[in-house]
């Protein structure tokens, strides 16, 4: 993803290169994604769940992985790295619902796929979304792979 200045500096730059010069602004700019890898149940932080890739690589038992409270600004991609016959599953806290592509679950209930479809290159995608004055939830939407919703 490019990122485009909207106001461009004409100031030449100072033979200082040390010091944060107008060819940097205007230079091009890195977005990076960090990828966490979770390999056993974990409760993820809100920090491992803003612009990141989770993925299972290297899971060989069942694995959930409990959303933090969904907040303003949070969203993530689980890719999974690893074919395994176990299950995997995204647990949202309890008061929060995950709309499975716009089909919203009960609050507290996982979304994830069965010990039979952990198969490399399923692929899920959350954003948190606000639900009422003070409350987010989980929208996900599933781009491969047989994501399936708790009932």
């Amino acid at each position: 993803m490019a990122i485009t200045h909207a106001k461009v500096s004409a100031v030449a730059d100072s033979a200082d290169v040390n010091l944060v010069r107008p060819s940097d602004w205007n230079a091009s700019h890195v977005i990076r994604s960090d990828e966490v890898v979770a390999t056993t149940n974990a409760t993820l932080t809100a920090t491992q769940c803003a612009g990141t890739v989770i993925n299972n690589y290297g899971q060989a038992n069942n694995l959930t992985l409990t959303l933090p409270t969904a907040v303003v600004g949070l969203g993530f991609t689980v890719i999974v790295g690893t074919s395994v016959a176990k299950y995997l599953r995204l647990d949202p806290s309890t008061n929060d619902k995950i709309y499975l592509d716009g089909t919203p679950g009960s609050d507290g209930k996982y979304v994830g796929l069965s010990s039979a479809s952990v198969k490399i290159g399923s692929v899920i995608s959350f954003k948190s979304f606000k639900t009422g004055s003070t409350t987010f939830d989980w929208f996900a939407s599933a781009v491969t792979g047989s994501w399936t919703a708790e009932t």
